[in-house]
């Protein structure tokens, strides 16, 4: 039998973090009680195919656990779906599973599929069945989006933004004042991003804003820490955004969709002209100065059949983060949808190949893709755009060049109706997404209330994915994501990429996931 799971340092520190802020208790207390007439049974289990012919998938969707019998190991499946007593079972695998061994080996394979939550011994589970009945279980620390301009200096086609030259700029006074609010919120820990537009365009406010938080953590906490991050086109990189960006510790995200006539298709200056060769000045200055970032390349009509070939590229350069995002239609993606826009069964195929490239040696590393194997290791689903109730218009907020209050940055171009508030005025950060009668039902949404999810095999992976993606494109939340497709055929290659190299998942995790074979 075979699994990934946590380090057990990771293990311990997610469950005493869950129980504290769900009361649910999601791994085993202790291994099964086993004798001659204890009745063993699976729980919700299902198989799913893959391509390896002598291994077995056994699937919890209630859990989202999973396990991979191999070889003989697959005839106790037969007699565990049934329903069996532990001495039928101990006398099958001495007699007709040759290779099984006696009661040790077959004990440790049911103690390993009992804390899996797979096998229920005399009824009772090593994992509570109804962990993720309310909805999915994360730990998140709130997040504010700071749209500090409107301005940019390149056209690209999709920009969901809808930034341009013509644009304003957020007057520190606002982003002072956004921070004020935010540092209100009963919470230690805070997570800023800053966009645009072109965020370096305002470097000079960026700085202020990113001391003036620090300060102001310092005189109203007693203790916390900030994530500052940024995401930028890359042309405006010189020595002192990178001096910027060392002082305060900031992540950084720097927009190119792949080598250079691939990049140009999408993303010139706003004069028609290529922006890709300061593109990579300034990823070269990045690289110089050994300072961490990670690439998001839009995937679109122009660059879809270019999957390796951008890999490769991004290989070559020494770009090991990456993170391939597809097209929005909202924004100008709305507008030039006809050119631009490809569907959930072609992001599909594309990350399928990224994902095969990615996995080989683990050199690469994709964020997408990352956080699926996450989800299927961790019991937390953290990764905010890949659940139902990531928080928008509570914990999760964009704050405009205004001022103005929104639940997300993504679709603001779509979104001007569910206005929140304005951060100069009278508002509670925490609870302004009750002032708006659609906002306030967004975290009511999971798969479970979805007539097209509740029964999907893969509900607890993807757990309903964006919620406002839903209701733009359907009027309904609880409607099934956008990208539903994508989902179900991304989760199960990933399952057939680990049926076929059980160990590349570790290579992609190394300081987070262990493998466990028995």
């Amino acid at each position: 039998m075979y699994y990934t799971k946590l380090k057990p340092e990771l293990e311990k520190e997610e469950a005493a973090s869950l129980k504290d802020l769900f009361g649910i208790r999601v791994f085993a207390d202790e291994p099964p009680q086993l004798s001659e007439n204890s009745a063993l049974s699976l729980v919700n289990t299902m198989t799913i195919p893959v391509e390896k012919e002598d291994k077995l998938l056994l699937f919890n969707p209630e859990l989202a656990t999973w396990a991979f019998l191999e070889g003989r190991e697959r005839v106790l499946y037969e007699y565990l779906a049934e329903g069996v007593r532990y001495s039928t079972l101990l006398m099958v695998s001495l007699l007709k599973v040759n290779g099984i061994g006696g009661a040790e080996r077959l004990n440790n394979l049911l103690a390993h599929l009992y804390d899996r939550g797979l096998l229920s011994v005399d009824s009772k589970s090593g994992l509570n069945q109804e962990a993720y009945h309310e909805g999915p279980l994360f730990n998140d620390i709130p997040m504010m989006e700071m749209i500090i301009t409107g301005r940019c200096n390149l056209g690209c086609s999709y920009c969901f933004a809808e930034a341009n030259q013509k644009s304003q700029d957020m007057k520190l006074e606002t982003a002072l004042k956004a921070v004020d609010q935010l540092m209100e919120m009963p919470f230690n820990h805070f997570y800023i991003k800053f966009n645009g537009g072109e965020p370096l365009l305002r470097t000079d406010l960026l700085e202020k804003t990113c001391q003036y938080t620090i300060e102001k953590l310092q005189q109203v906490k007693k203790e916390g820490y900030l994530l500052f991050e940024v995401t930028t086109n890359g042309t405006q990189i010189d020595r002192e955004a990178v001096e910027l960006f060392k002082r305060f510790n900031m992540r950084v995200l720097i927009s190119i969709d792949g080598p250079e006539s691939l990049h140009h298709q999408a993303r010139p200056y706003l004069n028609g002209s290529p922006s890709f060769n300061d593109v990579m000045k300034g990823i070269e200055r990045m690289r110089d100065a050994g300072y961490p970032f990670r690439v998001i390349t839009v995937v679109t009509r122009h660059n879809l059949s270019h999957a390796c070939e951008m890999i490769d590229f991004f290989a070559q350069a020494g770009i090991k983060d990456l993170r391939f995002n597809p097209v929005l239609k909202h924004g100008r993606g709305k507008q030039g949808w006809q050119d631009n826009g490809i569907d959930p069964g072609e992001y599909l195929s594309f990350m399928k190949s990224v994902a095969s490239r990615c996995c080989g040696d683990g050199s690469l590393h994709e964020d997408n893709i990352e956080s699926m194997l996450r989800n299927m290791v961790y019991k937390t689903r953290n990764f905010k755009c890949m659940r139902s109730n990531c928080g928008c218009g509570y914990y999760y907020l964009c704050v405009d060049i205004d001022g103005d209050i929104y639940p997300c940055a993504y679709f603001l171009a779509e979104t001007r109706s569910l206005k929140l508030g304005n951060v100069h005025g009278d508002v509670n950060l925490g609870e302004c997404g009750d002032n708006h009668p659609l906002v306030k039902t967004l975290p009511l949404r999971s798969v479970g209330k979805i007539a097209a999810c509740s029964q999907c095999q893969w509900r607890h992976l993807c757990e309903g994915g964006c919620t406002l993606g839903a209701y733009l494109k359907s009027g309904d939340i609880f409607a099934p994501t956008c990208l539903c497709d994508y989902f179900k055929g991304m989760y199960a290659f990933l399952f057939s990429l680990l049926a076929e190299d059980p160990d590349f998942i570790l290579r992609l995790l190394a300081e987070e996931v262990k493998a466990e074979r028995v």
